[in-house]
């Protein structure tokens, strides 16, 4: 929301407001972006992250928001690299085992594939489903600049912090694509995010090692995450 992450990109402004974050602009051009019509749920904007950074904060009681495009607009089924920073303010005891039933980060409303929140640790899980549900996690810490990758590539699900080493699991094709993609929420009313999103990215086409080292870099350096 503070930084134009495509110098190519010719649109207009990174996010509207309504009384919150009415939608929150791709800046690909291809006008894929997160919107919340109902000002009720709609994300705050503020400067109280890292570096007075311009950020969605989700209230963790009801503010979600959603594109209308189906999650293979954003990954393929057989690889994807999703990169978030974020805040996170506060984590429920939500621990199930059940994807779907934690504080989620992003997901996409069927549960295909996501990153929740778990108190335990506390710590960040990513899962992809297969047919069966792979899930690797990593520690983090609430209150604290992150910045976290999901990555899916050669039948393995990796997960990252701050651009230390990934985590893994052996994952293969995700099941399904065709459910939306969703900041703050899995689906329905339960877990909502409690925390603060500066920049989310996707790729179908997994950045090769060098140019996701830059990304997570740039990411990092913008909200003074170490």
């Amino acid at each position: 929301m503070s930084r134009d992450l495509l110098s190519s990109f010719a649109g207009n402004a990174r996010y509207t407001t309504a009384t919150g974050v009415d939608s929150f602009k791709d800046q690909t051009g291809n006008g894929n972006h997160f919107g919340q019509g109902n000002t009720s749920l709609q994300p705050a904007v503020t400067t109280a992250g890292p570096n007075s950074r311009n950020c969605a904060d989700f209230d963790g009681v009801d503010d979600w928001m959603s594109t209308f495009a189906a999650l293979s607009t954003f990954i393929a089924n057989n690889a994807g690299f999703v990169i978030v920073s974020c805040l996170i303010d506060t984590i429920g005891s939500n621990n199930t085992g059940t994807p779907g039933g934690n504080q989620t980060i992003f997901s996409d409303t069927g549960v295909s594939t996501g990153m929740e929140l778990l108190s335990t640790g506390p710590s960040a899980k990513a899962l992809n489903f297969d047919g069966n549900y792979d899930t690797q996690t990593v520690t983090i810490a609430t209150a604290t600049a992150l910045v976290l990758t999901w990555r899916h590539e050669g039948g393995n699900l990796y997960i990252s912090k701050n651009g230390g080493a990934e985590a893994s699991v052996a994952s293969g094709n995700t099941s399904s694509l065709t459910n939306q993609f969703q900041l703050g929420r899995a689906t329905g009313a339960f877990w909502f995010l409690d925390g603060k999103i500066f920049e989310i990215a996707t790729w179908s086409a997994v950045p090769d090692a060098t140019t996701r080292d830059t990304i997570v870099s740039g990411f990092m350096s913008h909200i003074g995450a170490t």
